[in-house]
């Protein structure tokens, strides 16, 4: 594991000691960006949990009981964090979106409207996220991020005007 420290400077050669002894990487954490290394600490352990359970409802959703939810899922988020973990996030990046189908995209959509309407927000904010990414390594083209991310948009808010009008 990787340890963030945060230390007087006569305690980092201390704070270097105890994590060698504990067999982990030392990373020094200036004060100043102590929040923003904990923010990204809990997006990889918390929302990824949450993200999970999304993926775990979905597949309930489809009628499956928590366990086999687990089961069906769990090979292709293993198969993905090993390609996160050796080309790194957005080399690892597959999917609709990266081939640019807004048609499935759309399709996805509709379905969690339909099905799943509670998580169709935190799928359109992803979704914009992951635009980026496929923009940024040349996947799509600007013209085509834009289609999409217009459906994200539009998806969203579609699901803020539901919850308003419930």
């Amino acid at each position: 594991s990787t340890f963030g420290i945060t230390a007087d400077e006569e305690m980092n050669e201390w704070s270097v000691s105890l994590v060698n002894a504990l067999k982990g990487v030392p990373f020094f954490v200036p004060e100043k960006d102590k929040a923003l290394y904990h923010a990204a600490a809990c997006m990889a352990s918390n929302y990824l949990t949450t993200l999970m359970h999304m993926v775990e409802t979905t597949y309930q959703a489809l009628g499956l009981s928590r366990k086999d939810a687990i089961r069906a899922f769990w090979p292709l988020v293993r198969g993905t964090l090993l390609n996160i973990e050796t080309k790194g996030a957005v080399e690892a990046l597959t999917g609709p979106i990266a081939r640019g189908d807004a048609g499935t995209i759309q399709k996805h959509l509709a379905a969690l409207r339909e099905t799943l309407p509670d998580l169709l927000k935190a799928y359109c904010e992803l979704g914009l996220t992951t635009v980026d990414m496929a923009l940024k390594k040349g996947y799509i083209s600007s013209e085509r991020a834009q289609t999409i991310k217009t459906l994200f948009v539009a998806g969203g808010s579609a699901n803020e005007h539901a919850r308003k009008t419930e």
